[in-house]
Parts: structure tokens; sequence; C-alpha cells
């Protein structure tokens, strides 16, 4: 006939978590730390390609002063050489004229 029911008074639910990242499933939290991980790896990477980067611009730098360094010491020295063959020249030429003039002193 007819059913009488009793309700029963149920205990409260706790959260079995007390913060709300404790409510995360695993995969998110793997989601997570793998793209931490990625980020820190390519902020890594790109710091070392830039550094790289700056070191091969330096070289650079450095070989073509090392260039023009070598460039103006070997146009030094050729100009060095070629104000002592004039220094002789000169040499030669006054030896000539002091001979000269003094053949003609002695006449």
């Amino acid at each position: 006939m007819h059913r009488i029911t009793f309700q029963t008074a149920r205990p409260a639910v706790r959260a079995f978590h007390a913060s709300p990242l404790a409510h995360k499933t695993i995969a998110e939290k793997a989601g997570e730390a793998a793209n931490t991980v990625n980020k820190k790896l390519g902020s890594a990477v790109a710091s070392a390609l830039e550094t790289g980067e700056k070191a091969t611009q330096a070289t650079k730098e450095a070989a073509g002063i090392q260039r023009a360094i070598g460039s103006a010491s070997e146009t030094a020295s050729q100009k060095t050489e070629e104000a002592g063959q004039k220094a002789n020249q000169v040499k030669a030429e006054a030896r000539d004229a002091k001979k000269d003039f003094e053949k003609e002193a002695k006449k």
C-alpha cells in the first residue's frame, strides 16, 4: 500500500583536497610541467644562440682588425724599404756631387 520513506541524514561531503590546484588530473599536471620545461629549454637555447651570434660577430670584427693591422704593417714595411732606398740614392748622388765639386775645385 503506501510506502513510507524515511530520509536519512547524510553527512556533509567535504573535499579531499585543500587547494584548487590539487583538483588537477595527473595528465594536466604532467602537461603543465612539460610546458614549463619546454619554455625554460627554449629560453636557454635562444640565449645560447644569441651568445653564439655575438661571439661570431666579435670574431669577424677581430679578424677584420687583424687583417687591417697586417695590411698596415705590410704597407709600413714597404714604405720603410722605399725610404731606405731613397736615402741610399740621395747619399750616392751627394757623393757624386761632392766628387764633381772637388774635381771642379782642383781645376
